[in-house]
């Protein structure tokens, strides 16, 4: 454990420790157009917000196992396939990874389910930072690689806010052939004055 922190409290030892798991507040799976279930792991606040811009930030891929079980656990029904939303091109150039892409490797590891890019995202601002219109017109989105067509395709996310990024990936995959789509996201943080949610 010697150089591992949480990235809730910093403390060195579990990633996250037990304290700061026990603080969390649990998610609301939220109800996005097109998703057929979405479940989120806790409240985007306090530690959870540290918990998510440690990984999505800094780096922290130490917490990504945890993450991932937890949202394996939460994932109830068989899915054919794994798939994420990709990060915004300057994103991944900055840090050097897509952090979604680390996530779904994960879940899908712990599912026993292929973990598969079936998104690409055009070359545009992140959604982080960019104004409620914007942000619910979601990000530009198109196929890559082979949907299961008989399958369940679990998208695997970070945040959950206005629900656009999901419905606009759950547009994308089942004009690509899936019959259903469910998601899985790490936190949910509600827009504000919006009673969608992503």
């Amino acid at each position: 454990m010697f150089g591992v922190r949480c990235p809730g409290c910093g403390r060195q030892g579990w990633c996250p420790c037990r304290d700061c798991v026990a603080a969390l507040r649990p998610g609301r799976g939220p109800s996005v157009p097109g998703v057929d279930a979405v479940v989120a792991l806790f409240a985007h606040e306090g530690v959870g917000r540290a918990i998510v811009a440690a990984v999505k930030y800094r780096g922290r891929l130490q917490v990504v196992a945890w993450l991932a079980a937890a949202l394996a656990e939460r994932c109830v029904l068989p899915v054919g396939a794994v798939t994420w939303i990709p990060a915004s091109h300057d994103r991944i150039r900055r840090s050097g990874f897509d952090p979604g892409a680390e996530l779904a490797s994960a879940v899908g590891r712990c599912l026993g389910a292929p973990s598969r890019r079936l998104l690409t995202r055009a070359r545009e601002p992140p959604q982080t930072g960019r104004s409620r219109s914007e942000r619910l017109r979601g990000p530009r989105l198109s196929p890559s690689g082979s949907v299961p067509p008989a399958g369940r395709v679990l998208v695997v996310d970070d945040v959950v806010t206005t629900g656009s990024s999901l419905r606009v990936a759950a547009g994308v995959l089942r004009a690509a052939g899936a019959m259903s789509v469910v998601a899985a996201v790490v936190a949910h943080r509600p827009s504000p004055g919006c009673h969608i949610d992503r």
